[in-house]
C-alpha cells in the first residue's frame, strides 16, 4: 500500500478537513511574484478586518519593540517589510486551526502551539545563518510542520488518545506510535493537507519530510532545516512536540549547510532567547 492509499484509509471516516482562510491563500499566491506591490498586499490583508486587527496588535506588541504606534497595514509593510508581514498574516490565519486549550494525557495543546512557534522562529534563524532557503518560507514551514498532529487530534480523536497512551508507555517518537495505531504518520497527513490547500510544493515537501529530509525529492534542504529547528526547539525545552526526539544525523545538518560546531553554536544562542521570543509571539497572535 503506497502513501496515498494509507492516507486515504486513515481519513476514510473524515467528512471535512480544515480549510485555509482565503486571505492566506491569496498571500501565498503572491509569494512567487516579484512584481507584487505593497499596496496590493495591504489591500489583501485589509480585506479581512479581524485578521488585519490581529496583525496590527502583533506589530505593536513588545515582540517587535516599535518606538511608535503602527496604525495601518500599509505602514506595517513599510516598517517590517513584505516578507515579515506575510509570515505574520499566515501565522495569524493559522492560529485558529490550533486548538490551544486542554490536554490529552501528557499532550498539552497550548504547549504544542508554543512548540510550533518555536520551530518557526528557529527555522527562520537557521535560514538567516545558512542562506540555503528563504527566511519567510523557513518560518512558514516551521509553523506548519506538525499540522498533521492537529488533523489527528481534531478529526481522528479516539486514535489520537490511543497514540498518546502508547507514548506514555513507550519512549518512542510520535511517528512510530502513529504508524502503529493509524498506519500513517502526522508528516504524511500534514503533506496531504498542504496539498489540499494548494500550498507551494516546497512547503508540502517540508511538512511531509521533516522527519526524513533525505527522502525529499526536490526540497531536501528546507526539510532538513525544519528537522534541525525541531531539534533546537526540543533541546531548548520550549513547548511540547510530543513523543521522543528523532535522532539528528550529521547528514541532515549538511543538507541545510551546517556542521556540528555551527549547529551547537546556533542552538546554544537560540536556547537563551527562544522561550522569551515564543512567549511574546504566541501571546500576541
Amino acid at each position: 500500500m503506497n502513501q496515498r492509499e494509507r492516507v486515504a484509509l486513515a481519513l476514510r471516516e473524515v467528512k471535512t478537513l480544515p480549510t485555509l482562510p482565503d486571505v492566506a491563500v491569496r498571500l501565498l499566491e503572491t509569494s512567487d511574484d516579484p512584481n507584487v506591490s505593497t499596496r496590493e498586499i495591504a489591500a489583501i490583508v485589509g480585506g479581512d478586518m479581524a485578521l488585519a486587527s490581529r496583525v496590527l496588535k502583533l506589530v505593536n506588541s513588545p515582540f517587535f519593540g516599535m518606538s511608535r504606534e503602527v496604525t495601518s497595514v500599509q505602514q506595517a509593510l513599510v516598517i517590517i517589510g513584505m516578507a515579515n508581514l506575510r509570515s505574520m498574516v499566515l501565522s495569524s490565519a493559522l492560529v485558529d486551526l490550533f486548538d490551544k486549550e486542554g490536554a490529552v494525557g501528557d499532550f498539552n495543546r497550548r504547549e504544542f502551539w508554543k512548540h510550533s512557534v518555536a520551530v518557526a522562529i528557529a527555522a527562520r534563524a537557521l535560514a538567516k545563518h545558512t542562506r540555503v532557503v528563504d527566511t519567510e518560507i523557513a518560518f512558514t514551514a516551521g509553523l506548519l510542520h506538525d499540522m498533521g498532529k492537529v488533523v489527528v487530534d481534531r478529526y481522528l480523536h479516539p486514535e489520537f488518545v490511543r497514540i498518546v497512551e502508547l507514548l506514555e508507555d513507550e519512549d518512542v517518537p510520535m511517528t512510530e506510535a502513529e504508524m502503529e495505531v493509524l498506519g500513517v504518520n502526522h508528516a504524511e497527513l500534514g503533506q496531504h493537507l498542504a496539498g489540499r490547500w494548494n500550498l507551494p510544493e516546497i512547503l508540502q515537501e517540508a511538512v511531509g519530510f521533516h522527519h526524513g529530509p533525505r527522502e525529499a525529492t526536490k526540497h531536501a534542504p528546507l526539510a532538513a532545516l525544519v528537522m534541525t529547528a525541531d531539534a533546537i526547539a526540543r533541546r531548548a525545552g520550549v513547548g511540547q512536540g510530543g513523543g521522543a526526539d528523532h535522532p539528528l544525523y550529521l547528514s541532515v545538518l549538511e543538507l541545510c549547510g551546517l556542521d556540528l560546531q555551527k549547529y551547537d553554536r546556533i542552538a546554544n544562542d537560540l536556547s537563551s532567547v527562544l522561550e522569551e521570543q515564543v512567549t511574546g509571539f504566541a501571546r500576541e497572535v
